[in-house]
């Protein structure tokens, strides 16, 4: 008898949970957007879209949110549109049982600015994305210029672990040093600050520093971390105590050893 009881009661308090949960759940798809909240993760750069960007990208397809329940809200194609911004790395959308609809993204954080030879220019990002410079909002990266013949392409995917055979072309094998180049760069907080621009001269690359009226050959990107640990070292060890304006060439490309022409 007992047993029976404790069955009986275990069904009821079921039946009161669901009856519940079906309850919450449809006065929740029914409650009115309250407010559509974005929230801009900068990943350490500068802007390059704002919550308005965002908020004016999707009020612009739909045809409405505030006010509207939220189970008339389609969730999806905001995700598909914001799945069309370049600028973005990634984002969640969750809606509240308050009504509101908050979007937490991450912007791709730029590590190179390229102007070609064909006058375009555009940002390669640090997951290897291209995107387009947008007026008003600058980044403050290292420019690259020179011979650089890749145009922009908002597909291209820059991924440095699968060279296919299109990629091996000498466009694109100058996009992937210069990507592996600002890589590099952009972990090093010291070189990142120092180097400021990346000339390419017949795919060999030359850095123009912040500081100082000298040009650095550096080559292509074979043995990087060696050249450039070679020239950390000269800067704190040399350039620093005999001063910035006694050359005007420092030569990376010899094995050991730094190969530097002084100003006549």
């Amino acid at each position: 008898m007992k047993k029976i009881l404790n069955i009986f009661v275990f069904m009821m308090l079921l039946i009161i949970f669901a009856s519940t949960l079906i309850f919450v759940n449809y006065k929740f798809k029914n409650t009115p957007c309250k407010d559509l909240i974005v929230l801009i993760d900068y990943n350490k750069s500068s802007p390059l879209l704002t919550q308005n960007d965002v908020k004016s990208q999707i009020i612009g397809y739909m045809d409405s949110i505030v006010g509207c329940p939220l189970k008339q809200i389609d969730l999806t194609l905001i995700s598909d549109l914001l799945k069309g911004n370049p600028y973005l790395k990634n984002f969640d959308i969750l809606t509240t049982f308050n009504g509101e609809i908050k979007i937490r993204m991450t912007q791709r954080r730029p590590i190179l600015r390229v102007c070609n030879i064909f006058g375009n220019s555009y940002y390669i990002s640090e997951d290897g994305v291209l995107l387009n410079v947008r007026p008003f909002f600058p980044v403050r990266v290292p420019i690259v210029n020179g011979d650089v013949f890749t145009p922009y392409n908002d597909n291209l995917q820059l991924d440095i672990s699968k060279q296919n055979d299109e990629n091996s072309k000498v466009s694109s094998l100058v996009i992937y040093q210069l990507y592996k180049m600002g890589l590099y760069l952009d972990n090093d907080e010291w070189l990142k600050l120092f180097i400021d621009q990346v000339y390419v001269s017949n795919k060999n690359f030359i850095l123009i520093p912040r500081i100082g009226n000298y040009s650095i050959i550096f080559g292509t990107i074979e043995k990087m971390n060696e050249k450039f640990d070679k020239l950390k070292a000269f800067i704190e060890r040399g350039i620093n105590k005999v001063g910035w304006d006694k050359y005007k060439i420092i030569n990376l490309l010899y094995d050991n050893q730094i190969v530097c022409t002084k100003i006549n």
